[in-house]
């Protein structure tokens, strides 16, 4: 496993809460660092990670933006 990848389900699972579960709503990434309290240099890791795993969507180089995929929502039901 990967040091990012709890980080990264972390945020996964925030996105899916703050967008309620619907598709394609996009949610800025410091608005989810500063609800999980984690600083945004180390949640753009983790994003990274969660889009290379294909639970997230990315805007930006680093993103600045993200969207669940289904494989998000998957990962998360499956929790």
């Amino acid at each position: 496993m990967h040091h990012n990848e709890t980080p990264a389900r972390r945020i996964v699972v925030e996105v899916e809460q703050v967008t309620d579960g619907r598709p394609m709503r996009w949610v800025a990434l410091q608005q989810v660092a500063r609800r999980l309290q984690i600083h945004r240099s180390s949640a753009a890791a983790a994003v990274r990670v969660a889009v290379d795993g294909g639970w997230l969507i990315g805007e930006g180089e680093p993103p600045h933006s993200v969207c669940l995929t289904d494989a998000g929502r998957a990962l998360v039901d499956r929790r």
